[in-house]
């Protein structure tokens, strides 16, 4: 009899050592479990960082775009100023382009030659003062002060241009204006029959591009 109570006590305690050793291993792996979350909270600034690392990102394309607009800048700088297209627009008679000539003749003649190249400064000069260009006319007046690029040849001319008032320098641009719709292929000589025969065209058209 007391064997028989004494058989079913040690599974009593040995279910209490069971259940520690399952809590251990419970907790062990809650544990393990938890260890990986841990990185988690790291993983989260990853993509902060990644954020942030986007406008590094959007900046580079920016900053290449700036270089590559500092590099085609100048190009298209020299593009537009180059002295041959200059001269080209010159010799087809724009006034503005004969000035840019005239005053890159004037810059030379401080280098070199400068008898040379203030004649042919004021040559360039005196062609845009006759189509009404007021900053030719003000280059002619300082060239007539100071002397330079004056010849005998020119310097009757240069101080008609000089002493030409406002008004007559815009009844002489609106007269060559007129001039060059009666020759539109800006023939050097011009038969006056020709001209007369422009006349009727250039009012038709003048005619039809006012309403009433």
């Amino acid at each position: 009899p007391p064997a028989s109570p004494s058989g079913p006590q040690p599974p009593p305690s040995l279910q209490p050592q069971a259940r520690s050793r399952l809590n251990a291993t419970a907790s062990l792996e809650q544990d393990k479990s938890e260890a990986p979350r841990a990185p988690g909270p790291q993983v989260g600034p990853g993509p902060d960082v990644g954020d942030t690392a986007a406008p590094a990102m959007a900046r580079a394309p920016s900053a290449r775009s700036r270089e590559r607009a500092d590099r085609t800048g100048p190009v298209r700088g020299d593009v537009e100023v180059s002295f041959e297209e200059v001269l080209e627009k010159a010799k087809a008679g724009d006034p503005k382009a004969q000035t840019e000539v005239g005053k890159h003749y004037l810059q030379l003649a401080g280098d070199a030659d400068e008898e040379l190249n203030n004649c042919t400064a004021v040559g360039w000069l005196i062609l845009a003062a006759k189509q009404g260009r007021r900053e030719a006319v003000k280059l002619l007046r300082r060239c007539l002060a100071d002397r330079k690029g004056i010849t005998s040849e020119n310097e009757q001319e240069v101080k008609q241009l000089s002493s030409e008032t406002d008004l007559e320098r815009a009844v002489r641009k609106a007269a060559l204006v007129m001039y060059w719709k009666l020759n539109p292929k800006k023939k050097k000589q011009v038969a006056v029959s020709e001209l007369l025969e422009n006349v009727g065209q250039v009012n038709e058209h003048d005619g039809g591009a006012q309403p009433g």
